[in-house]
């Protein structure tokens, strides 16, 4: 396994690893990148009921995270596009790491479940 990622890194030649790769694996990662995103909704939906303390609040807590979500896939590119266009493409990834490092720690400190 190493030979074979050494052998891919010395034919990117400090280019982009995807484009040194060969022809067949395109069709893997297409696969692989097609059945771990519909995961992600599953386990989310998932663990509301077990973090809701009350459970005549379950409808609550499903309104606003369904309400969160679709904020974020609403605002979500339109925000991410302006500060692009704003700052570039670049830094527009600096804006959005301590927001996403934000949600990560309060997700850890808030971890109440069962």
């Amino acid at each position: 396994m190493t030979n074979v990622f050494l052998r891919i890194l010395y034919l990117s030649k400090g280019k982009n690893l995807i484009t040194a790769l060969p022809l067949g694996a395109y069709p893997v990662f297409i696969v692989i990148l097609g059945m771990i995103p519909p995961i992600l909704p599953v386990c989310i939906y998932a663990a509301y009921g077990e973090i809701i303390e009350n459970p005549s609040q379950s409808g609550t807590a499903l309104g606003i995270l369904t309400t969160g979500q679709n904020l974020g896939f609403t605002l979500g590119p339109a925000l991410f596009g302006f500060i692009v266009q704003q700052s570039g493409y670049h830094s527009a990834f600096y804006y959005t790491m301590p927001l996403t490092v934000l949600g990560g720690i309060l997700l850890i400190l808030n971890k109440k479940v069962k």
